[in-house]
């Protein structure tokens, strides 16, 4: 597998929403019952808080949300984790790597005017960049 032997993954989407005012970043963890999900956690916290430093709307708990799917294929989205939902599965991305997993949303088009384009995509680079270097206890180079 491309994935074997990594020791993090970040998987960063430009998300839509039915509704145009939906905005913000979040951040997916791997579920609780995952045997990364402290350390999916921590990173995801890690990020969210980079993020929201650099003026992003964070969603959830802090920018910090849970994905599940029922038997229909439905997506269930959850602020935290929901104890009945337990052994459901969440978005493939954060369930089959093998590894502390991320799967991190910003959508709308003030999400858009603010992290895409050369400088937003700069400014958003930086703050995973932070992130994977506080994850891994390394100080940033500037």
């Amino acid at each position: 597998s491309i994935l074997s032997g990594a020791d993090l993954l970040l998987s960063v989407h430009g998300n839509s929403a039915d509704d145009p005012a939906a905005r913000g970043f979040e951040a997916y963890p791997a579920l609780p019952d995952s045997s990364y999900h402290e350390d999916s956690l921590r990173f995801a916290r890690l990020l969210a808080g980079e993020m929201g430093e650099a003026g992003a709307v964070l969603r959830g708990d802090g920018g910090i949300r849970y994905a599940y799917y029922d038997e229909a294929g439905n997506k269930l989205l959850r602020d935290v984790p929901d104890p009945e939902l337990e052994g459901l599965p969440s978005f493939a991305m954060v369930q089959y790597p093998r590894c502390p997993a991320e799967q991190c949303f910003v959508t709308n088009a003030e999400d858009v005017a603010d992290f895409a384009g050369e400088e937003g995509c700069a400014r958003a680079a930086a703050c995973y960049y932070r992130a994977i270097c506080a994850y891994f206890e390394l100080e940033p180079k500037t």
